[in-house]
């Protein structure tokens, strides 16, 4: 079995040692590695731990590109035998650089010193594998040089150039009408009626997160696949465990969809001021939304007795306002009169 490893985009920001190392456990004794690279390259440090890694799996290794750049390049040079595309611009090398670097001049030196390290082990690196000496290698990363996939070989930073594979969608007239000459009539008429009353169903073909395509043919193209469904890959039952692009596991055993195992939670997917009983986070949450609802109920029943205060209101001023009230205000006011006069 062949694992597949894609390296696609920045290295340390699209593609890292983690993605590289999840890729190759999931293929169940591989017996060797295709890598396919597209990059232009990112974090030195995290590029030469990938060609490390790859290095290190003691396996034959396939590198293939029509991109590399940078430090892709120097993961590009892992494999035993390095593929590149036959194109213009297909690697390209030049000197590391520090981005962002501010302080004093003593610190400034210090990373001088370390980046000139970094040429050299460059220098030492390309020269190793294309036999081509230090100090060309230099001017060459000096130049930042981008190189054909032809120039590539013929420099030794590649061992095989391959012309990029081109799509066509062209319809053979000879054949369709050899193949429509040999039919009877009722051939074509059945031929056509069978077309007409059969709908057009394309099998279900899901890519892993290899990029690897495994084909259930008794699926449409609308459906999950289950347990049990049949599968194949490259022809062949599917055998062994592939990861999906949602994080799930497929179990396969002799064509057959036999576990499908959820995604696992790595420390990396977990912040780390989560707390460490996932119960926990769910009692707060479900707390948080009893108060927010009893909040929201008490405000709705301050809000209906402010209105019911208001429509009180709003009926004592328009009484206030009748001609009852005021009639009863100026008997009152004649009694009060009395009152006094008797009380003198």
């Amino acid at each position: 079995m062949v694992a597949k490893i894609n390296i696609i985009g920045e290295i340390g920001i699209d593609t890292s040692l983690k993605d590289v190392i999840r890729q190759f456990k999931s293929f169940q004794n591989p017996t060797s590695v295709f890598v396919n690279i597209n990059s232009i390259g990112g974090s030195v440090e995290i590029g030469m731990d990938i060609y490390s890694y790859l290095r290190n799996l003691e396996l034959p290794i396939t590198t293939y590109t029509r991109e590399a750049y940078s430090i892709a390049a120097s993961i590009f040079m892992a494999g035993d035998t390095r593929i590149i595309e036959a194109i213009e611009n297909a690697m390209m090398i030049h000197l590391p650089s520090a981005e962002q670097v501010s302080g004093n001049a003593e610190y400034l030196d210090f990373v001088s010193k370390e980046l000139r390290k970094i040429e050299n082990d460059f220098a030492d690196f390309y020269s190793k594998y294309t036999s081509i000496d230090r100090d060309s290698i230099k001017s060459l990363l000096k130049s930042e040089t981008f190189l054909s996939g032809n120039e590539a070989v013929e420099m030794g930073f590649a061992t095989e150039a391959k012309n990029p594979l081109k799509a066509t969608a062209k319809f053979n007239k000879e054949i369709f009408k050899n193949q429509n000459s040999k039919m009877t009539k009722t051939e074509k008429l059945i031929k056509a009626m069978t077309a007409f009353m059969q709908p057009d169903i394309k099998a279900l073909v899901v890519q892993d997160a290899n990029g690897v395509e495994i084909n259930f043919p008794d699926l449409g193209e609308e459906d999950i696949p289950s347990k049990d469904d049949k599968a194949t890959i490259e022809d062949k039952p599917a055998n062994g465990e592939y990861v999906n692009k949602d994080g799930e596991t497929w179990v396969f055993v002799e064509g057959v969809l036999t576990e499908i195992k959820p995604k696992e939670d790595t420390p990396e997917d977990t912040p780390e001021d989560a707390p460490e009983d996932a119960s926990l986070e769910n009692l707060l949450a479900s707390l948080e939304a009893r108060l927010m609802a009893k909040l929201d109920e008490r405000f709705k029943t301050q809000k209906t007795e402010k209105e019911a205060l208001q429509a009180e209101i709003k009926a004592v001023r328009k009484l206030i306002g009748s001609e009852d009230i005021k009639i009863k205000a100026k008997q009152t006011k004649t009694k009060t009169k009395q009152s006094t006069n008797y009380l003198r």
